[in-house]
């Protein structure tokens, strides 16, 4: 009987060291492995787009993410513990697909690839719209960090303050439209911009 006990306890034990929490059904715990599959990022433009490194230019491949959350941290408020109608107890770890740069041994959310060639579709639509029209403006980008520096490319968007879109006309800097960046509020809250291609016009059109 004493022998039994002892069998239970240490197989209650190693059940709650692997399966990593559990979920709470009215009062009873019911431990399962506290794990969470999401996707964060436009799926079509993911899968039909080639893809580039912001930083680098380089080919990027998509590698899983993982990252073990604590129900009691302050980054917790930020995602979904729940499991169908009932909440995981306990840590869990939250599992999405990343892009990977090999060149710059970086991992980069969907959400910030996607916003970077986004911006540059919008540019590349703009300029053929102003020469169609007759306007001999050319379009350079640049950055300011978070010490307000401006710099030619970006090195690492957790440093990033705004994306400036310089307008020329004849080597002559006419123009400046500057895009803050922009943080999601859910899960890793990865940085974006977002540009709107009327508001631009609208502004180009005003020079």
């Amino acid at each position: 009987m004493e022998a039994a006990f002892w069998l239970d306890k240490l197989w209650g034990r190693c059940y709650n060291q692997f399966s990593g929490g559990g979920i709470n059904t009215h009062g009873r715990n019911l431990y399962m492995m506290n794990k969470k599959y999401y996707n964060f990022g436009n799926p079509f433009k993911v899968k039909f787009r080639e893809h580039y490194c912001y930083m680098c230019k380089s080919c990027l491949c998509i590698i899983k993410h993982s990252k073990i959350i604590s129900k009691k941290s302050a980054e917790a408020k930020y995602y979904d513990f729940s499991a169908g109608d009932v909440e995981m107890m306990g840590d869990c770890e939250f599992i999405h697909k990343v892009f990977y740069c090999s060149n710059c041994e970086c991992e980069i959310e969907f959400v910030t690839q996607i916003s970077f060639e986004d911006v540059d579709i919008i540019l590349n639509k703009i300029k053929n719209k102003l020469e169609a029209n007759g306007k001999n403006y050319y379009i350079i980008k640049s950055y300011t960090n978070d010490k307000d520096e401006e710099i030619g490319n970006p090195n690492n968007v957790n440093h990033l303050k705004n994306m400036i879109i310089n307008i020329y006309s004849e080597n002559k800097k006419i123009g400046q439209y500057n895009i803050p960046i922009l943080e999601k509020g859910s899960w890793e809250r990865p940085y974006y911009f977002r540009l709107k291609k009327r508001e631009l016009l609208k502004y180009i059109n005003s020079l």
